[in-house]
């Protein structure tokens, strides 16, 4: 038979849930109700342009601020590439 102090040592620890989760979740389901109605061309090529820009900034500088500043840039790229499209 094992010790008490032996099981509880091998069962993983509960995580504890945080306002910043709580936040995050929060925010999440909130944005799910802007995809109530059909994108428009200038929504999709400004989510495209921040994906596409995030992971080329993810790969050339390989740090959270490269990945933010590209999202950043590829958002506002795409966003003026698709403002002329119907």
């Amino acid at each position: 038979m094992t010790q008490p102090s032996q099981a509880a040592a091998t069962q993983p620890a509960l995580r504890k849930t945080t306002p910043l989760t709580l936040l995050t979740v929060l925010a999440m389901s909130l944005s799910l109700g802007a995809c109530a109605s059909r994108p428009t061309h200038q929504q999709v090529g400004t989510v495209a342009g921040a994906v596409v820009g995030g992971a080329t900034g993810s790969v050339l500088f390989g740090s959270t601020l490269g990945v933010v500043a590209g999202a950043a840039a590829g958002a506002l790229a795409g966003n003026e590439l698709s403002k002329g499209r119907r």
